[in-house]
């Protein structure tokens, strides 16, 4: 059991597929993949996703990925959380990203 918080920042799935399940990551000392999850073939996926530049092949490999984490279930997700911001009303423009990464220079306030 663990409790683990992680965002992505770049956005890329394989942020999260190799740092989280990918077997190659669940080496003790080095351990991303908390749950020491062991499956070659995810692996394979992984790596076949991270040797291509064709986008289509990419996801497929990574949808594979996907359903082979769902049909082992390595974790069981208890919570996600949720990312809130407070403004005043004359500021406009702001976007939250899910990456945690804040960016001003689109934001305009109103005097």
């Amino acid at each position: 059991m663990c409790l683990l918080g992680i965002t992505g920042d770049t956005g890329d799935t394989n942020d999260f597929m190799s740092y989280c399940y990918a077997p190659n990551s669940a080496a003790i000392g080095l351990a991303s993949n908390q749950a020491f999850y062991l499956n070659e073939e995810l692996q394979d996926s992984i790596d076949n996703a991270l040797q291509t530049y064709d986008e289509d092949e990419r996801a497929e490999n990574y949808k594979k990925a996907q359903e082979l984490i769902h049909e082992d279930a390595p974790w069981v997700y208890l919570a996600h959380s949720n990312q809130n911001l407070v403004f005043s009303k004359n500021v406009h423009d702001f976007v939250l990203y899910p990456t945690s990464r804040m960016f001003f220079y689109p934001v305009r306030i109103d005097e």
